[in-house]
């Protein structure tokens, strides 16, 4: 019985929940964005594209040393078996 009413002292105090309100009515000094905030690019497009692909093209050659490496350990790997046909002792004529 003391668990009921530790129960119900629990539920009358716990307030409800309210539903959430988007409040942009709060917001005094709004202006809209305008094309003049966008900030104007600076410096050479060229130099910037360069180093984007320096970087881009050493990410490529990492990834293809890496697959190269993995294909690599896979076939290396003496659990692997791919049950290829067996090789012909003497080249047919």
């Amino acid at each position: 019985m003391a668990s009921l009413r530790t129960a119900m002292k629990f539920a009358k105090s716990v307030k409800p929940l309210r539903q959430s309100v988007r409040m942009m009515a709060a917001v005094q000094n709004f202006k809209p964005p305008t094309m003049d905030e966008i900030p104007i690019p600076q410096g050479s497009w060229s130099e910037q594209q360069k180093k984007r692909d320096t970087f881009n093209n050493l990410v490529l050659l990492g990834g293809i040393a890496w697959m190269a490496f993995s294909i690599i350990a896979f076939l290396n790997t003496p659990g692997v078996d791919f049950v290829l046909p067996p090789k012909d002792p003497a080249p047919r004529k």
